[in-house]
């Protein structure tokens, strides 16, 4: 049986700063937080947070949110088609129904949440242990997340 995952919602990515915060104080572990949104510039500043955000949303919309504005996997900024690399051939886009599968989270509640995301929300699950996961649920809670349940207990 795989371990508890404790997941809520949010109106947007840049809360999970202040929930990382909170996971801390109670004594859980922040690398078992990841975040999954459509907002590829939320992710863009947990890179040194220890904060696991993973990007569902369109590729392209993340490369080129702005006009000047190139994300790439080679640590800088290159234009495409100009620089000696691609720079889109390290990104990849993970299919929110596999995240929520790899999770644990049952296929109907699965379908639910993956209509809840949308640019300006975000998906904050919590990969607990069994003695962990009534805890996380609280801090879930108390930190103003919607929908929050506990999943593989």
């Amino acid at each position: 049986m795989p371990n508890p995952v404790v997941v809520g919602l949010s109106d947007d990515a840049k809360s999970a700063t202040a929930l990382r915060d909170r996971l801390v104080a109670a004594g859980l572990d922040p690398a078992h937080l990841w975040v999954v949104s459509e907002d590829g510039k939320a992710g863009a500043g947990f890179a040194d947070s220890g904060i696991r955000f993973i990007y569902a949303g369109d590729p392209q919309s993340a490369i080129f949110a702005d006009p000047g504005d190139i994300m790439t996997n080679l640590g800088g900024t290159t234009v495409p088609g100009l620089s000696g690399t691609d720079p889109l051939a390290g990104l990849q886009r993970v299919p929110l129904e596999r995240i929520l599968d790899d999770a644990g989270i049952p296929e109907a509640q699965a379908d639910v949440l993956a209509e809840v995301i949308s640019d300006k929300s975000a998906l904050f699950l919590f990969q607990a242990s069994p003695g962990t996961a009534a805890k996380a649920r609280d801090v879930f809670t108390d930190a103003g997340l919607k929908n929050v349940r506990v999943y593989g207990v």
